[in-house]
């Protein structure tokens, strides 16, 4: 699937719910995008249930922190929805994900239910949610 997404021009959505993909797979995700030569589609990824943790947080923060740009400056998507729901993130990977957010105006929908954020998860969106003014987040 990630090497699909190395050259893939027309998929828009990624729906991966419950694969087991872990960290192993949502950092090849991460490449594939990060590596692409064009734009992409794809505007929803839903890696929800995948036991990805807070490694796997970081990986995707670095897609999200990217702006949607490749490492040599070229667009290659604009993600609009993140399903991140049951990932074992803790503070920690929500963090990461926080900071990402602070320089990203695309995302507008972010689903993270069942990651034990707690206390200090939380701070960090209500953070996160009043300090970027371009943020298109609108579904938390």
């Amino acid at each position: 699937i990630a090497d699909a997404l190395g050259s893939n021009k027309t998929l828009e959505e990624l729906h991966l719910t419950d694969n087991n993909i872990g960290l192993w797979g949502a950092g090849r995700i991460v490449e594939a995008l990060l590596r692409r030569k064009d734009p992409c589609s794809l505007h929803t990824l839903d890696i929800s249930h995948n036991d990805i943790g807070m490694s796997g947080a970081r990986r995707i923060s670095e897609l999200l922190a990217s702006s949607a740009k490749n490492r040599a400056g070229v667009p290659i998507t604009r993600l609009n929805n993140l399903n991140f729901t049951g990932n074992i993130l803790g503070a920690n990977g929500i963090r990461d994900l926080c900071e990402a957010l602070e320089v990203n105006s695309d995302l507008s929908s972010l689903e993270i239910g069942w990651n034990h954020i707690g206390k200090k998860g939380a701070e960090n969106l209500a953070h996160v949610l009043t300090s970027n003014e371009a943020s298109a987040l609108a579904r938390l």
